[in-house]
């Protein structure tokens, strides 16, 4: 009911939409403009200014895109709600406003509705023959509210305070929204030992395996949110082969082999790395982040000059604390089709020695069988899992890479019409791709003096004439693509 529920002013009526007729973004034909919050009771006024006597559109939808149809990008949702608003041909001056009372009723409060024009042509593809920007407006019910725009314009809305700038990590090229900054990437290459690179094919054997690699903070540049990794093949050559499920988890480790030798050559400490049963050396109390979960399958292409291949894609973060040795854990389950072709670049830290473990293992084999469930296998047998060495000094050579994924933006304290206000929500229009999420602290003064600390409930600033909010961004990290706050609504009574 929703969006059916509007009682149209300017409108000459409710037409009924197909898919190929409701949805469209920016093509540069003309240009749309909304207001960015509205009350519910209250009037919503959306303006289009396109070419003189062009027939239009203008559509509103609970749900938002974008939606491609044709060669036309589209911001709605088109969810059973669309609706058109505005709808005629434009005058000489190229502009129209619809105007639509909002109906005073719960459901439609703390939504935000997504908004486009559409230029008609009936020999264009779908009939559309360009389209508007998309524009949101968020509806609230509160009897006063503070609206956040970000782009100067917020002060003129019903009873908006704007005192100093936002501080934080944002992209300050951007107006009109708060945007998260740019996604900052890097890579880590774990190259540090000089010895001879030799070939190894576990983990991708072709009966299964399970194998854990230890990378001390000597590795790496620092910490940071590790968000995907590569392996080298040895050589720089691979083999089609195709596995049907790879699994791949990553935890801090306490362990850090020691690698050098006593004056008779052999190890100061054989015992400082891996030890043979694999739970034993997650650092105490943490819970591995399944970054590749089970399931996941790998197929590797036939190649010459690979420098990288990736194993696939994380769909978990690991933030890794530069400090403590990063534990890697590989499971890999075969099928019939599945070789052991690949050899992966691999590195002794000394040579002539298996300890310290610097990776452990089990594979299985002809004489085992094959490993059907690996993080089922609590303790390294080695080869075939028939007890010889579980392990060696080796260290896959890997590249991990790294990026700031999660960013935060500080409001300046907003100041409330009243002295003791109870805050009832926030409502935000969000565009992009990632997460974002809201804290919030209230204040005496709008130096923040008396301020609480801050808290995901809204409900800590009540009583406090002075709101502020964090805002935490999570960046898409496989595409890159920021989020960005497009308008903010704090309601209160």
């Amino acid at each position: 009911m929703l969006l059916r529920q509007l009682s149209l002013v300017v409108v000459m009526g409710t037409a009924s939409l197909s898919t190929a007729a409701a949805r469209e973004d920016g093509s540069g034909a003309a240009v749309l403009i909304a207001s960015p919050a509205v009350r519910t009771g209250e009037t919503l006024f959306a303006t289009l200014v396109g070419p003189p006597s062009a027939d239009f559109l203008i559509l509103a939808d609970v749900g938002d895109g974008p939606v491609q149809v044709g060669p036309h990008t589209i911001c709605l949702g088109l969810t059973p709600f669309v609706r058109v608003i505005g709808q005629g041909k434009l005058p000489l001056t190229g502009i129209h406003t619809a105007a639509v009372a909002v109906p005073n009723l719960p459901i439609m409060a703390n939504r935000t509705l997504s908004l486009q024009g559409l230029l008609l042509d009936s020999a264009a593809p779908k009939g559309i023959g360009g389209v508007s920007n998309g524009a949101r407006a968020v509806v609230y019910s509160g009897a006063r509210a503070i609206v956040q725009t970000f782009d100067g314009s917020a002060p003129q809305f019903n009873n908006d305070a704007f005192i100093g700038p936002y501080t934080g990590q944002f992209d300050s090229s951007v107006t009109g929204r708060l945007q998260a900054e740019p996604l900052q990437r890097w890579t880590n290459e774990t190259s540090l030992v000089p010895n001879t690179p030799s070939g190894v094919t576990s983990p991708l054997n072709g009966d299964g395996a399970r194998s854990q690699h230890v990378y001390p903070a000597e590795f790496f540049q620092g910490g940071g949110t590790i968000i995907g990794m590569d392996w080298k093949p040895i050589g720089g050559q691979t083999f089609a082969d195709f596995f049907p499920s790879v699994e791949i988890r990553l935890s801090h480790s306490k362990v850090v082999p020691d690698i050098r030798l006593n004056p008779g050559g052999f190890p100061v400490d054989p015992l400082s790395g891996l030890d043979a049963t694999f739970p034993n050396n997650i650092s105490p109390g943490e819970i591995p982040v399944v970054v590749v979960p089970p399931g996941t399958q790998m197929i590797i292409p036939d190649g010459q000059g690979v420098d990288w291949l990736p194993w696939p894609i994380f769909q978990e973060t690991f933030d890794y604390n530069g400090t403590d040795s990063l534990l890697v854990d590989i499971g890999v389950v075969a099928d019939s089709t599945s070789l052991t072709a690949n050899a992966f670049e691999l590195h002794q830290r000394i040579l002539g020695w298996a300890v310290p473990y610097h990776r452990i293992y089990s594979t299985g084999g002809p004489l085992s069988g094959p490993i059907h469930a690996p993080f089922a296998e609590s303790v390294a047998l080695g080869l075939d899992r028939q007890g010889g060495s579980p392990g060696d000094t080796g260290v896959v050579i890997t590249q991990f890479h790294f990026a700031v994924v999660e960013t935060e933006a500080l409001s300046p304290y907003l100041g409330a019409a009243i002295q003791s206000p109870d805050y009832r929500s926030a409502v935000a229009a969000i565009e992009g791709q990632g997460d974002v999420r809201f804290e919030f602290r209230g204040a005496l003064l709008a130096d923040g003096t008396g301020a609480t600390p801050f808290s995901p409930s809204i409900d800590v600033a009540d009583g406090f004439p002075f709101i502020q909010f964090k805002v935490i961004f999570t960046a898409d990290y496989v595409d890159g693509i920021q989020p960005a706050i497009d308008t903010l609504v704090i309601e209160y009574d």
